[in-house]
């Protein structure tokens, strides 16, 4: 079950991805930015943890619900502390600098843990 998306925090009326609420009027100018900046974190997030740079992701994926929490950055939060607790030294070890077919197996691996999360 997904949540809902982001209500106007006015009247609490669904919000509709435009400037103003529907419903009240409110300038809703704002709450779109943080969405925004929240989406295209979490975006940067799922693509460094794809790289092996977990360190990044983990602090990416903080930045993002910082701006804006969300379900989806919680999930993202917890996979990226999870991956940065078992490689402390923040990114994948030398299996990245392994062979080109070992990269595009861990790639393969790294997606559907990222379905699995939800992301």
């Amino acid at each position: 079950m997904t949540a809902p998306g982001p209500r106007c925090p006015v009247c609490l009326a669904r919000f509709r991805a435009t400037e103003h609420c529907s419903r009240c009027g409110a300038d809703l100018a704002p709450l779109m930015r943080l969405s925004f900046q929240s989406y295209r974190l979490r975006q940067e997030s799922k693509q460094a943890v794809a790289e092996g740079d977990f360190q990044k992701a983990r602090d990416l994926a903080r930045a993002a619900q910082e701006f804006a929490f969300t379900e989806a950055g919680g999930r993202l939060d917890t996979l990226t502390c999870w991956l940065t607790s078992v490689f402390p030294s923040g990114d994948a070890p030398a299996v990245y600098e392994r062979s080109q077919d070992t990269r595009r197996s861990l790639a393969v691996t790294v997606r559907g843990v990222l379905r699995k999360f939800g992301l």
